[in-house]
């Protein structure tokens, strides 16, 4: 139950940063380098919080018996 909120959350993330990229492609289309930038932050920044749950979830699961990873 943990793990698939867990999991869900790496996709949440994924999305964030994938709306924000495309956020910041918008603003960069009418020249709006600020908020170009700012998107482009928060793009990172979730990818890079995705990227890390994400490898604590697999390391974890690679601990566990493999009756109790699912």
């Amino acid at each position: 139950m943990v793990e698939q909120a867990l999991w869900a959350a790496v996709r949440a993330l994924e999305e964030k940063a994938a709306l924000a990229r495309r956020m910041a492609s918008h603003a960069h289309q009418q020249n709006r380098r600020l908020t170009e930038n700012q998107f482009q932050q928060r793009a990172h920044e979730a990818g890079h919080s995705a990227e890390l749950l994400r490898q604590i979830l697999l390391n974890s699961s690679k601990r566990l018996p493999t009756d109790q990873a699912s």
